[in-house]
């Protein structure tokens, strides 16, 4: 469809350029304008009958068969093409003394390809509109730039004391489901951050776990996030990092953790709301 429309808009004007050199509206004989309001009438109702009985046969959804039709009024190019080829044939037969029968074609296509132009976009809107398809089109980014953070955070948040022995710690990796979790003092303050890597470079040496803490292998926090920063921004800087879960801190107090942004989570619950906001 994309090749289509490349090489259709040039032939419109053409058409246009060409029939219109050659159509005078107020030359045409009341007849011709008969013909030409018959041709509207019967073309439009047999648009809708044949989007409502193909929409009835392959069983498509109510909503199609009721209101498809409306949106097929503008579609006027084989129309163009034919009568294009006609006045090519039949330039030479006269209809009326000033009048060729090529002439009459050209100018009764062109006027009803103009009516039906200037009717066709009012009725899609109407369809679109009937449809309950208006403001479905959703995407992903529409979703991402209407939330913050506080939207998608898990607030059942773990954390680890800092003086916690590295044994334990390590339990919390096995009851939970972050690879992810702050460390914080004797004043809920966080002061680092634990992760399964930190956890790797020490693996080895089980015995040190039974006397070292949280604090000996916590790493500094490279990046947190409050619940009112931008989901965009909060995503886009966690590509840029390579960080898949971040913590998230009060507004008032940039070192008391409230929650975990996990990026694997948003991204689901970002899917989840587009085919929810897409639904009619």
């Amino acid at each position: 469809f994309n090749h289509m429309r490349n090489f259709s808009t040039p032939i419109y004007v053409l058409f246009f350029v060409l029939a219109g050199a050659r159509m005078g509206i107020s030359r045409m004989p009341i007849w011709l304008w008969v013909i030409v309001i018959l041709y509207v009438i019967g073309r439009s109702t047999g648009k809708m009958t044949g989007a409502y009985l193909g929409a009835s046969i392959t069983h498509s959804a109510p909503v199609v068969r009721r209101y498809l039709g409306l949106g097929l009024f503008a579609q006027g190019g084989v129309a163009i093409g034919l009568s294009i080829m006609a006045s090519h044939h039949l330039g030479k037969i006269m209809v009326t003394e000033n009048l060729a029968l090529g002439d009459a074609i050209i100018s009764g296509v062109a006027a009803t390809t103009l009516i039906v132009q200037l009717i066709g976009p009012p009725t899609v809107k109407l369809a679109i509109k009937l449809s309950g398809e208006i403001g479905r089109n959703i995407a992903k980014e529409d979703v991402i730039n209407s939330w913050k953070v506080a939207d998608v955070m898990d607030t059942d948040i773990v954390t680890i004391p800092e003086n916690e022995p590295l044994s334990r710690a390590a339990q919390t990796f096995v009851n939970q489901d972050y690879l992810v979790y702050p460390v914080v003092n004797r004043h809920n303050k966080i002061v680092g951050i634990l992760s399964l890597q930190n956890l790797k470079d020490i693996l080895d040496d089980r015995d040190s776990w039974n006397w070292l803490v949280a604090s000996d292998v916590m790493a500094p926090v490279q990046y947190r996030v409050v619940p009112s920063s931008p989901l965009k921004e909060v995503l886009e800087q966690c590509n840029q990092l390579h960080i898949d879960q971040i913590p998230v801190v009060k507004e008032s107090d940039g070192d008391a953790p409230v929650g975990i942004l996990d990026v694997a989570k948003v991204e689901q619950l970002v899917d989840k709301e587009t085919l929810r906001r897409q639904q009619p």
